[in-house]
């Protein structure tokens, strides 16, 4: 597509396919300079078949890029180094409005879709069956991976579910990433190490995850053996964690509890409930910055020796 031109895809069931089996560069399906809206009135329809560098499925790459993924519309069977489905820079926007990102692998970051510099909005829909997969320790993000200053997820809806990655099943952020979950679902992701809904982490730029509502719920690690820590959410150092309503509840570890904060954690309210393993409910790390107003809930998880334990402080 060219910079500056608006079009409307309508695939009417109809499947857009590279039919690649290896990578190359410019694997992907689409590149989008301008805006694109694409729908299905008629069944499903598809983009498939990439296999790229950056962007298995769609490449975003200017601040003219604009893409809207609408009802009927789905990005899936794609694969890429990074950003299965979409991937997303130069200031690019993308939009999930009722389509479906699904079953796209990667083998660093981003199963579903890679954010390196733009935003992400969740508004409904979902992402599903996305997967990092790698021997490496640090593959991050099934559905959908943030990774640096200048790049920004918003939900207001839809639902992240059934992806895989080492690290941020659902959602992974670096390097100064922000991810704010007004709305939506974010549930039964499978996670190998840290972080089965969110993830996030850096060792000098601070990464952000605001919570104001929503659910995440009923992640769980790939094992019962092993370390596996912060089945919901796990930030780590550097990181500020902000929950003022919302709730994370019935995820699984190992190790630290359901949901870890070892930055800064400001939880004004939410509620914290029913998480399995390890200290139970929240883990906080020696140097974690704790502040709690309002009425925050944490009731009910149970640690991994069978005994209630709803907050833990390292």
């Amino acid at each position: 597509m060219v910079a500056g031109k608006n079009v409307n895809l309508d695939l009417n069931g109809k499947t857009i396919s590279r039919g690649l089996t290896a990578k190359r560069a410019g694997g992907q399906v689409l590149t989008v300079y301008g805006v694109l809206d694409i729908k299905s009135s008629v069944g499903e329809g598809i983009v498939t078949g990439g296999f790229g560098e950056g962007g298995g499925g769609v490449l975003l790459s200017s601040t003219h890029a604009n893409l809207t993924l609408n009802s009927g519309a789905t990005i899936s069977n794609n694969q890429a180094n990074t950003g299965g489905a979409v991937y997303v820079t130069g200031g690019a926007n993308l939009t999930l409005n009722g389509g479906k990102i699904s079953e796209n692998k990667v083998y660093v970051s981003g199963g579903g879709v890679f954010v390196a510099n733009g935003v992400f909005n969740i508004k409904s829909g979902t992402i599903t069956g996305n997967k990092s997969i790698s021997s490496s320790n640090n593959i991050l993000g099934g559905g959908v991976a943030l990774d640096s200053l200048s790049a920004k997820a918003i939900m207001t809806g839809g639902t992240i579910s059934k992806n895989e990655a080492q690290k941020g099943a659902g959602v992974s952020m670096l390097a100064g990433a922000q991810f704010v979950m007004n709305t939506g679902t974010i549930t039964e992701n499978v996670y190998d190490v840290q972080g089965g809904g969110v993830w996030g982490w850096h060792d000098k730029i601070s990464v952000k995850f605001t919570m104001t509502g929503g659910t995440i719920s009923n992640n769980t690690p790939i094992s019962t053996s092993g370390y596996h820590a912060g089945g919901g959410v796990w930030m780590g150092e550097y990181a500020e964690t902000e929950i003022t309503g919302g709730t994370v509840s019935g995820n699984v570890c190992t190790n630290e509890a359901g949901f870890v904060a070892s930055g800064k954690l400001n939880m004004f309210g939410g509620t914290i409930r029913g998480n399995k393993g390890g200290y139970g409910g929240v883990f906080c790390g020696s140097n974690t910055q704790v502040n709690i107003k309002g009425n925050p809930k944490v009731t009910g998880n149970i640690a991994t020796d069978g005994i209630t334990s709803n907050f833990f402080r390292n």
